[in-house]
């Protein structure tokens, strides 16, 4: 269920569930290493994303889990997902897409990793998150990890990109689209730069 059925939307932008306590027993037979992350999939295994746990208060049987990864992967209300406990290498490097140019008035590629994925345990390529800042919400697609393709990053240095930004992107598509085909338009000055812009260093 999501975070709101539970009351605590504040875990709306992040990536940590809410699990009921017996979890907590499985995972201390098991001795599970602190921290714990979890990869997160529908039942056929066709989608899937990473998180973290913040407590183990939710009723019996019962997940509750961020809206946006309900999204990702396209299941609704009470609907089971399977839940595998598991180690991920920490990140060195992110290359992040905002939805909207608006993000980059607010952050810098090193303040976003530091403050606005704060309650974000884990990363996985393809995710699309949700980030706070100033009461709005703002989406960002994870575009490139390394060294994998989902990695945590509790507690890790990492070199932190971001990429042109989707509305940019759609808005330069649309510009081009409405220009005459001169024959000359795929050597336009805006197109190395774009490429540079999204080359890893």
């Amino acid at each position: 269920f999501p975070v709101s059925f539970a009351g605590r939307e504040e875990l709306e932008a992040g990536n940590r569930l809410v699990l009921p306590p017996e979890a907590l027993q499985r995972l201390q037979e098991l001795n599970a290493a602190s921290p714990m992350l979890f990869e997160v999939s529908d039942l056929d295994g066709s989608r899937r994303t990473h998180a973290g746990v913040l407590d183990f208060t939710a009723p019996e049987d019962t997940c509750y889990i961020p809206y946006w990864m309900m999204k990702q992967l396209g299941t609704s209300e009470g609907d089971v997902l399977r839940l595998s406990l598991t180690t991920l290498p920490k990140a060195t490097f992110a290359r992040l897409r905002p939805a909207t140019v608006a993000l980059h008035r607010v952050y810098n590629p090193r303040a976003l990793f530091e403050n606005g994925l704060r309650k974000y345990s884990a990363l996985t390529v393809g995710d699309d998150v949700v980030v706070e800042y100033d009461g709005r919400m703002y989406g960002i697609e994870v575009v490139e990890l390394r060294p994998a393709d989902a990695v945590c990053i509790i507690d890790t240095d990492v070199q932190v990109e971001f990429a042109t930004p989707k509305e940019a992107e759609a808005a330069a598509s649309q510009v081009a689209s409405r220009e005459p085909d001169d024959g000359c338009g795929a050597a336009g000055p805006s197109s190395p730069a774009r490429s540079r812009a999204e080359e890893p260093p």
